[in-house]
């Protein structure tokens, strides 16, 4: 057993620290990309752990488990706990040998796309942070993908949309931002996800053909900047 927090501040609770450390590294490493997982009093590691919240020792060991794995880590407000640790996966666990190369874009290639899509969309501001605004850019983003399948921008993919786009600004807030105005560029990967699941598509793919949309669009804009007036 291991002694959590301070005796002398009121604070200490006892639990099996190494058991505690493995549940939540398995319950972290079975986060796929997009997948958010909450640790406090009703989540499995809260068994290896004697008190009725989760300590500040045990929070500090998510927060490292998150970070060793690649994955973002906050504390956020709960009704029941007060406070638990959320963690959000945004790419592929590291060291995951199941993905085919020749298909999956590598990391750094992977962010560079999620940012060219993102500059080629968000065009909000808050302060010096460029976010994706729901109203203009939301709109346009739902078009062009529509454009990536050969077929018209339907009602119910624009809801779909609109609830992932929604689901994603109030993830991007629990985690702790302070911009509320629209998605920024960290969190466009996540809402990418899972349009691309919506789709049926990989992350990859979904990137793949964006930038496709984005040369087009380029080459579009200069046969008309040097066409005929």
């Amino acid at each position: 057993s291991h002694t959590f927090g301070d005796a002398a501040a009121g604070a200490t609770s006892v639990g099996h620290l190494s058991k505690f450390r493995e549940v939540v590294q398995k319950d972290i490493a079975g986060l796929k990309p997009g997948e958010l997982a909450k640790f406090g009093t009703s989540s499995k590691c809260s068994r290896h752990v004697i008190g009725k919240r989760l300590p500040a020792l045990a929070k500090q060991l998510v927060h490292e488990e998150a970070s060793a794995a690649g994955c973002v880590a906050s504390n956020v407000p709960d009704r029941v706990d007060d406070e638990v640790v959320q963690v959000l996966r945004f790419g592929p666990p590291q060291g995951d040998d199941e993905i085919d190369e020749d298909t999956e874009l590598e990391e750094e290639e992977l962010h560079e796309r999620v940012s060219q899509v993102f500059d080629s969309i968000a065009t909000g501001q808050q302060g010096r942070m460029q976010v994706m605004l729901r109203a203009s850019d939301l709109k346009r983003f739902a078009a062009n993908t529509a454009r990536l399948r050969d077929k018209k921008l339907e009602e119910t993919m624009m809801e779909t949309l609109d609830r992932i786009y929604d689901e994603t600004l109030e993830l991007q807030v629990d985690m702790g931002s302070r911009y509320t105005r629209g998605i920024t560029c960290d969190y466009f990967q996540v809402f990418l996800i899972k349009t691309a699941n919506v789709l049926g598509w990989s992350l990859s793919a979904l990137l793949m053909e964006w930038g496709k949309n984005i040369e087009r669009n380029k080459k579009e804009e200069g046969s008309s900047e040097t066409g005929p007036r």
